[in-house]
């Protein structure tokens, strides 16, 4: 019986080969759960959450669900970074997400009304 890691890894590829990149990055981001769970070196996580990043943002259109995905991503990414570096930088940065991350949420909730 395959393992979850397998599992995701194989919905990663065939949404890779199927060019469907919402769905990739719904499996890298349970990929990035699954490191997280299996204590796997943040530096992979963190890694893995920009990759998502950078695929959904690249895009002009991304459904609200895929949204979602890249608000979680961004969200996870904040929380892991690294605490060896100036607390005023890491705070900086944090916001900076923080604050895209809300940009994105209001921009969805304004399409619900």
């Amino acid at each position: 019986m395959l393992d979850s890691s397998a599992l995701i890894t194989e919905g990663i590829v065939e949404s890779e080969t199927l060019n469907d990149y919402e769905m990739q990055a719904q499996f890298m981001l349970q990929a990035a759960f699954l490191d997280i769970q299996e204590r796997h070196p943040i530096q992979g996580v963190q890694l893995l959450l920009q990759s998502i990043i950078y695929l959904l943002q690249e895009k002009r259109f991304i459904s609200p669900m895929a949204q979602i995905t890249l608000a979680q991503s961004l969200i996870l990414s904040a929380d892991l970074i690294e605490n060896n570096e100036d607390q005023q930088l890491v705070w900086s940065k944090q916001l900076n997400i923080f604050t895209s991350v809300h940009k994105l949420i209001n921009k969805q909730v304004s399409v619900l009304v």
